[in-house]
């Protein structure tokens, strides 16, 4: 088990993901911040059983939606470094992790 933290970068990935997908349906955004809150737990209960993607960098897709978080580990504390669509670049989340 570890600890999570979100850097501000990935706060505002899920903020403009919640701004998406409230303009279409606030039940939408409630699923979506559900599958959010269950990949984090699974992060936080399993923080090395999901695939590394770029050096030490991980990553967790959740089930309904097409976006990864992106994470480290560092010790006993996990960091979300990005919540991002599966068709987005990696440069994006790469630059996060320098």
């Amino acid at each position: 088990m570890v600890n999570l933290s979100i850097l501000p970068l990935a706060q505002g990935d899920i903020q403009a993901l919640v701004d998406y997908y409230d303009a279409i349906s606030p039940k939408l955004t409630d699923l979506f911040l559900s599958e959010l809150d269950r990949a984090f737990e699974a992060i936080v209960d399993y923080p090395e059983a999901y695939q590394k993607r770029y050096k030490e960098v991980r990553v967790i897709f959740l089930k309904r939606f097409s976006l990864g978080v992106y994470y480290k580990l560092y010790g006993k504390k996990a960091v979300v470094l990005g919540v991002l669509h599966t068709s987005q670049h990696p440069e994006i989340w790469k630059k996060r992790t320098q």
